[in-house]
This record gives C-alpha cells, sequence and structure tokens, in this order.
C-alpha cells in the first residue's frame, strides 16, 4: 500500500539536508558501503538526545509521518545541536561518462552562527571547489577554478558592502534534494530496524518509495525512481538517498543523491588553515576574533541564525552556468527581510 508525500514535504528539510556516515549498522544497509565513525572515546552530546516519539510510523500499513509533522521534528531535533552534514550528487550518462559531479561537506556549531564547508562541484571537465568559514562573527570564503591557484579569503558581505554577520547566513548545504526526493514519489514500504546507528538511541525506520506520483516528475522520460529514508522515531532524519534516470538532449542520464548526518551533538566547528589568523581588527578583511574551534561551539543558540523553511532558499533549484563561472551564480542566502550574500 502506497501513501503520498505531500509536495512540501521538503521543503522545510531542504536547508538542513546533508550526507554522513551511517556507522554501525552495515548489517541492515549493505548497499551504502557504510563505515562505522564511533570511536573507543566516550563523547558527551552538546544537546539534547533523541526523546520520546513525536510522529508516528505505521510499518503495518507502510505509512510515514505527515510530511509537516516530519520536517518540524527533524529542524527540532538539531536545535542547540552540532552536527556534520555531507551531500553526494552523481549523473552519469548511459555510457558511464561523467556529467555532474558535487561532493559537500558542512559542520555546524551549536548556535549556527559557527561553520565550515568545502564544496566541489564539476560539470563535464569545468570545476569548482568552494570553501566557508564563519566564527561567529565573520564569515569567510575562497574558491578554486578548475583546480587553479585559490583566490584570497575575502569576508561574506551583502550588496551594499556590510559585513554579513554569520547567524544571518543560509547555507546551502544540499539543494533541494529532499525535495526532489520525495516531492513527486509515494512511499511504498516502512520497515522498524533492528539495529541503531551509533550515536542514535531511538528506534530507527526505513522509508521507501519506488512509485512515481506524477509522470516524469525529474525530466523527460523518468524511470527507475526511488528513495530510501533512514530516520528514528523522533522525526530525526539520519540518511536519504535517490536515484532516478532522465532524458536531456537526446541522451539518458542516471542520476543518484546521497546524504548524510553525522556526529550529532559532537561535531566540533575547526579553523581551516586557509583563514587568516593574524590581523586585527582594524582590518576586517582579515579578522578572526574567534580562533579556539572548542569555544566557537558553545555558544547560546541563536533562533534567528538558522531557518529550515526560508523562502529565499527555496526559490530556485541549484543550477550553474556554462563553465561553472560561479562568481556571479554563487548566492549565501540570509533569511526574509534580510540582505543575501552574493559571493
Amino acid at each position: 500500500m502506497s501513501r503520498t508525500l505531500p509536495a512540501l514535504a521538503v521543503a522545510a528539510l531542504i536547508v538542513l539536508s546533508g550526507c554522513a556516515t551511517f556507522g554501525g549498522v552495515s548489517t541492515t544497509r549493505e548497499a551504502f558501503d557504510v563505515t562505522d565513525t564511533s570511536t573507543d572515546e566516550p563523547t558527551t552530546p552538546d544537546g539534547p538526545v533523541d526523546g520520546p516519539p513525536v510522529i508516528a510510523f505505521d510499518p503495518l500499513q507502510d505509512t510515514a509521518p505527515e510530511p509537516f509533522a516530519l520536517a518540524e521534528a527533524h529542524e527540532d531535533s538539531l536545535l542547540g545541536r552540532s552536527y556534520t552534514v555531507q551531500y553526494a550528487h552523481r549523473e552519469t550518462y548511459v555510457n558511464g561518462s561523467r556529467r555532474l559531479v558535487q561532493n559537500w561537506t558542512t559542520t555546524f556549531g551549536r548556535n549556527r552562527s559557527t561553520f565550515v564547508q568545502d564544496r566541489y562541484s564539476a560539470l563535464q571537465n569545468d570545476s569548482v571547489r568552494q570553501q566557508v568559514y564563519a566564527n561567529g562573527t565573520h564569515a569567510w570564503d575562497r574558491e578554486f577554478e578548475n583546480d587553479r591557484r585559490a583566490e584570497e579569503p575575502r569576508v561574506l558581505r551583502s550588496p551594499t558592502g556590510d559585513r554579513l554577520p554569520p547567524s544571518q547566513v543560509v547555507m546551502r548545504v544540499a539543494p533541494f534534494a529532499l525535495r526532489s526526493g520525495l516531492l513527486a514519489m509515494n512511499v511504498t514500504d516502512v520497515t522498524k530496524l533492528d539495529t541503531t546507528p551509533s550515536g542514535v538511541d531511538a528506534p530507527v525506520f526505513e522509508v521507501v518509495g519506488n512509485e512515481t506520483r506524477m509522470p516524469n516528475p525529474y525530466g523527460n522520460e523518468t524511470t527507475n525512481a526511488s528513495f530510501t529514508l533512514f530516520v528514528t522515531e523522533s522525526g530525526r532524519v539520519i540518511e536519504f538517498a535517490y536515484e532516478y534516470t532522465y532524458e536531456q538532449d537526446g541522451n539518458r542520464i542516471h542520476a543518484s543523491t546521497r546524504i548524510e548526518y553525522r556526529d550529532v551533538g559532537t561535531a566540533t566547528v575547526i579553523r581551516p588553515e586557509w583563514v587568516p589568523g593574524n590581523a586585527t581588527p582594524a582590518n576586517d578583511a582579515h579578522v578572526d576574533e574567534d580562533t579556539d574551534p572548542v569555544a566557537s561551539t558553545t555558544g547560546p543558540v541563536d533562533g534567528a541564525a538558522f531557518h529550515a523553511t526560508d523562502a529565499s532558499a527555496l526559490a530556485a533549484p541549484f543550477t550553474t552556468p556554462a563553465g561553472l563561472s560561479t562568481r556571479r551564480a554563487r548566492c549565501i542566502e540570509a533569511p526574509p527581510g534580510l540582505r543575501s550574500a552574493r559571493v
């Protein structure tokens, strides 16, 4: 029995999307080539552990929670907690040649004004690597194009030239992956797993969909569309993967995406070596006031820092101009009412 996930299911989840290693459950997920990220040293989470169920899964009826409830529960489960998100997207032609590759890794501190991101995107023969870091007061970025020497790090600013506080930056960590994966799909199977990954103190459900809700949801002649979602009983998304095949300009293209969360409550934001650390406040292009990575991840939660339902972050799908020249196209977006930092 299939159950439709309404269109806005993913909208509230999109900004929080990402990828992480789903450690300790390889016996239940052989298809994903997972590694165990647990360590011998005990760790103390910096936020609440998974609480009692707030949403309902029904393996007997193959039904998943109402999408808005799932999205809200997922967002709530990450509030006040650090975590790492990994996003991997691949597109290949039927002959095996690469069309598009995206590998993004993002770590957030507890207050969402500290974060570090490394993004790599390659479209056919062109590539861009962008790195972003925020220490609570300033945010920097730099980029490589086609593996050339990186530009000098620079502070993110609004179109008027004002420094953009990190707490007002909404990071794209997995553009539209959840929306693309769930918007047009039906849930066809729900299973409660016998084991849970390390660091998760709640039952985990596997939610599967292999029916499209409408014809060609991901492009011309969409076929072989499916998704798999691993989520706790309390609504925290652990892993999401989907794939499909579509046609473009007469070519058949296979696309696959995997998003994972890891180190929830124990992740640490560490200042990269490329960020200036020897400057003074007089030159804020090189200021790094919080060089202690531990201190930078333990501040109070800034409620305005992260908006999972920010309309500006959902306005258009992630696109890259020909040649991946993203200096004009890249945008790290601010919540509604705030200027966007175009970098």
